[in-house]
């Protein structure tokens, strides 16, 4: 929730790289991949270069050979309230790829996850790991149903320890977390 790009490639290197299975990562935000996904169809296999576009906080694109496993027009993301109905958030389209095992709901709006009905709605309610690319509002969407939640410090544009981010309009000298002085203001 903190501005990233959303096209880190950090953690899906990592879970290649190490052979992990059953797993469904949202939002990966990439717009020209997901329009060479809708261009070919689902159940198409085709390879792409995937992430990393936006800047060297997200990691090097990744190189994959992947089937389209779903497609969605102006797909709406539920974002579950605690009092209340849901907000629905546009993620714009959406394209699922496979790859090795792994479910990349790809969107051409950019938007954290903050459900899993990311996934379910694309018929991967079942899978082992999810990993939402959110800071933290995921937690209202997955904590009741998560065996456990791990918090990942996984680089990129919005590290999870704020005196890391490189703020460039903003001093915050005399702010919580950076200091345990609270503001006059």
């Amino acid at each position: 929730g903190g501005g990233a790009p959303s096209d880190s490639t950090f953690v899906l290197r990592w879970l290649l790289d190490h052979a992990v299975r059953d797993v469904g990562i949202a939002f990966m935000y990439d717009p020209e991949v997901v329009k060479i996904a809708f261009a070919a169809g689902q159940e198409a296999r085709l390879k792409v270069r995937l992430g990393g576009k936006t800047s060297e906080a997200s990691g090097d694109p990744v190189d994959l050979t992947v089937r389209v496993h779903a497609l969605s027009r102006d797909y709406q993301h539920e974002f579950p309230q605690q009092d209340g109905p849901a907000i629905f958030v546009p993620a714009g389209d959406a394209a699922v790829l496979e790859c090795a095992g792994i479910y990349l709901v790809c969107n051409s709006h950019r938007t954290q996850c903050f459900s899993v009905k990311a996934f379910s709605d694309f018929g991967l309610g079942d899978l082992k790991i999810y990993v939402p690319k959110s800071t933290n509002h995921f937690m209202s969407g997955f904590g009741q149903i998560a065996a456990r939640v791990f918090h990942m410090a996984a680089p990129g544009a919005i590290p999870p320890v704020m005196q890391q981010i490189p703020y460039q309009h903003f001093d915050p000298r005399g702010y919580w977390p950076w200091t345990e002085e609270v503001s006059p203001e």
